[in-house]
């Protein structure tokens, strides 16, 4: 009898350890979600992201400084996101002219190609597992062209 409730005890540790790894794994290592972020080339930012998205907060909006990231040269990093959900059944990932910026009254000779570059496949799926429940909208400078953020918004229905 007392052997029994020993295997029980290391059976119910060994479970609580198990469960304590996967939510510490699932909510990006102890980082702490957040709503409002600024993109930097990071693994910290891309760890932040992840621990964002993970947690289901219903809008994650990533902002940019500056001019650097463009429709034409988009970080890397970023690509990655919006390529996994774009390529989801149910994902959509759209581009639109930033409303905080006015547009230009003769727009002539401005033709934007969102030619996003041949995407590469990625084996990494699992890293990128938050964004299942996301789609994304793109901002950017309606005459320069520059990205000005991203709002990943959780879908209706997604799982928690």
């Amino acid at each position: 009898m007392h052997r029994r409730h020993s295997l029980h005890a290391i059976l119910g540790c060994a479970l609580l350890m198990a469960s304590s790894f996967a939510v510490g794994c699932s909510s990006g290592g102890g980082v702490q979600p957040v709503s409002q972020m600024r993109y930097v080339d990071s693994q910290i930012w891309e760890k932040q992201l992840q621990a964002s998205l993970g947690a289901g907060l219903p809008t994650v909006n990533v902002a940019f400084a500056g001019k650097d990231a463009t429709m034409s040269n988009m970080p890397e990093r970023l690509e990655k996101w919006l390529f996994v959900i774009n390529e989801r059944d149910d994902g959509n990932v759209r581009f639109e002219p930033d409303p905080g910026f006015a547009a230009p009254k003769s727009p002539i000779g401005l033709v934007f190609t969102v030619g996003m570059q041949a995407w590469r496949l990625f084996s990494e799926y699992a890293h990128y597992a938050p964004a299942a429940n996301y789609n994304a909208l793109v901002f950017y400078h309606p005459t320069e062209a520059y990205l000005t953020k991203v709002v990943f918004v959780r879908k209706a229905g997604a799982d928690s």
